[in-house]
């Protein structure tokens, strides 16, 4: 919080305030930016992170499909390095990712389809 009372050296007479800086104004911008994304973290709770896929259910659906690693990362886009790190459990699919992956279990062909329309 800041001051207000007769004390505060904004509001003294004859003190003059010097311009904030671009970098001043930018680094507020920034704080301010990042308090508002941890704000938005602390909201989702567990029910809206979206579908949670452990390592396993990515593996389980690559193999529902009958595909390679190199298969299922090409024919939905996805780079193999990270497939596999999520296969492996080194790396955790965003909240986006989650989704595609949800929407692929649901409809691959569709999924296929639609990527090979481009």
């Amino acid at each position: 919080m800041t001051p207000s009372g007769p004390d505060d050296p904004i509001n003294l007479p004859g003190v003059i305030r010097r311009p904030r800086t671009r970098l001043e104004v930018l680094a507020e911008k920034q704080q301010d930016l990042l308090g508002r994304a941890k704000a938005d973290d602390a909201a989702l709770s567990d029910e809206n992170r979206g579908p949670f896929f452990n390592p396993g259910d990515i593996e389980n659906l690559r193999l529902r499909l009958a595909l390679s690693p190199a298969g299922f990362a090409e024919r939905f886009g996805i780079g193999l390095r990270t497939l596999l790190d999520w296969e492996q459990g080194r790396r955790e699919p965003d909240l986006v990712a989650r989704s595609y992956l949800r929407v692929i279990s649901v409809a691959s062909d569709a999924v296929a389809r639609a990527l090979a329309a481009e």
